[in-house]
């Protein structure tokens, strides 16, 4: 079941006023507050109660701030609004709206996992000088409400303005007129693994409806999720929050367009992804005790080259020459009818379904020419595991179209994937913790190196690509669910 709390994506926002020289405070002190009363005025504005829940109850917003900061301020400021206190004391006492922490993770956490559920709105930041740089450091931040003050005051404590203009721009259509303030609004610079990082996030703070449970392994599910990639300029959406195979990315890409269904094959590249769903155990589970281990049936490759072919195939068979290799037609339509509405690569097929180790998830993929010739692709995709697998069919996805639109003398243009069953796995949940917290990086750039266009794919290989300017925030290893 879809989620019946906020499908907003959870971000937060900083409020700060800074002086001439970009000072916050002195010895702890607001030295301009009390020449300063508007400002006052719009942080109660902007921080008030906010829309209501589909039950009536209210949502509120939140602000973080630190513990000297909630000492200069009165209380009755923030009445109504759910105070979050960072502090470094490990026994303080949480009272009325006013709750402690001493850890800014387990903070996030509670008010991201607030937001899904519906009770809290917004997120804001209030200061002071250390949690303003730890969570735009940590790019944990949306959007900066910066008042200038215009005269300028002895400070020790200062706005990270190195960081602001660094990661976000200023949008000067937004700010309000009616204050009477110097008050500058910056937004973050988007970034395409957002979306990504936003199903992640829905998916690990469910409402109780979303829980469901499949054949192997608890899961939280959402139905009829949409992911949107540019692809031009040789943009790749291989993901930064965590560090990606992009070579077993390439190799299982190119094991299933030359047709192969063996995986020692990419064993023998010491390629491991498939291992899980082609050992014994898992075969003869299924049934498939005919199979020798590493055989996978007729799945991808197989579809793609010879769809509805007899299984097994004879060694040395050459491919068929009718529309049953997909591959071969795909590329023969977008030479010769480019703006065709038929040019789909499908790995569903009902009759063979049985005899797979693994029926297929990306199922269908349509490919589009604009009058630009720039070519798009929208794959549709049965079953996606959000945090292991989707990572991959993103990038392997993505990689198909650089390769056809390569083959074609295309440009490329763009990917969308439509997910059927978008589901995250117990086993992961502490992973994906983890990554939804991790900055986004630019995406790398691909470029393809080999100079002849042959379709023979069993002359590619990984060396024909080149990943370009790619950074991660590391590993993050979660099991594999077979």
């Amino acid at each position: 079941m879809l989620n019946q709390g906020s499908n907003n994506p959870f971000r937060i926002d900083i409020i700060a006023a800074v002086c001439g020289n970009g000072g916050l405070s002195y010895q702890d002190r607001l030295p301009w507050w009390k020449d300063n009363t508007n400002d006052l005025q719009f942080v109660k504005v902007l921080t008030t109660l906010c829309r209501s829940t589909r039950d009536s109850r209210q949502r509120r917003n939140a602000l973080i701030l630190g513990r000297k900061t909630l000492e200069q301020l009165p209380l009755l400021v923030f009445r109504d609004r759910d105070l979050h206190v960072l502090t470094r004391q490990t026994s303080v006492q949480s009272f009325d709206n006013v709750r402690f922490w001493n850890d800014p993770e387990s903070l996030l956490h509670h008010l991201i996992a607030d937001h899904v559920a519906g009770n809290t709105d917004r997120v804001f930041v209030f200061g002071g000088e250390e949690i303003y740089h730890l969570f735009m450091k940590k790019g944990w931040v949306d959007r900066v409400y910066l008042t200038r003050i215009q005269k300028t005051y002895e400070c020790d404590r200062f706005f990270p303005m190195r960081l602001l203009s660094r990661d976000y721009f200023l949008d000067s259509s937004s700010s309000p007129v009616q204050y009477k303030m110097n008050l500058e609004i910056w937004e973050k610079k988007p970034h395409r693994e957002k979306a990504y990082l936003h199903l992640l996030q829905k998916l690990l703070y469910p409402t109780p409806e979303m829980k469901t449970f499949s054949r192997n392994g608890g899961v939280h599910s959402l139905f009829g999720e949409t992911l949107d990639f540019p692809l031009e300029d040789h943009e790749f959406p291989l993901l930064t929050t965590k560090k990606m195979f992009f070579r077993g990315i390439v190799e299982e890409l190119l094991w299933f367009l030359r047709g192969d269904t063996d995986a020692r094959k990419l064993q023998q590249k010491n390629i491991h992804i498939w291992d899980g769903n082609t050992q014994r155990e898992t075969l003869d589970a299924l049934g498939l005790t005919s199979y020798e281990e590493g055989e996978a049936g007729p799945i991808y490759g197989h579809q793609w080259r010879r769809f509805n072919d007899p299984y097994p195939v004879p060694p040395d068979t050459p491919y068929p020459t009718d529309t049953r290799d997909q591959v071969r037609e795909c590329i023969r339509l977008l030479c010769e009818e480019p703006f065709s509405r038929r040019i789909l690569l499908s790995a569903w097929n009902p009759c063979q379904l049985k005899q797979m180790a693994l029926p297929p998830c990306h199922v269908l993929y349509q490919f589009h020419v604009d009058p630009h010739k720039k070519l798009w692709c929208q794959m549709y995709q049965r079953s996606a595991d959000v945090f292991l697998g989707l990572p991959f069919n993103i990038a392997s996805c993505a990689l198909l179209v650089h390769i056809f639109a390569f083959l074609t003398d295309l440009e490329v243009g763009g990917l969308r994937i439509c997910i059927g069953d978008a589901h995250l796995y117990h086993a992961h949940q502490e992973s994906a913790m983890q990554q939804i917290l991790r900055q986004p990086q630019p995406f790398p750039t691909l470029h393809i190196l080999r100079t002849s266009k042959d379709t023979d794919f069993r002359l590619w290989d990984a060396q024909d690509f080149e990943l370009v300017s790619y950074h991660s925030a590391g590993i993050l290893r979660a099991p594999m669910i077979v």
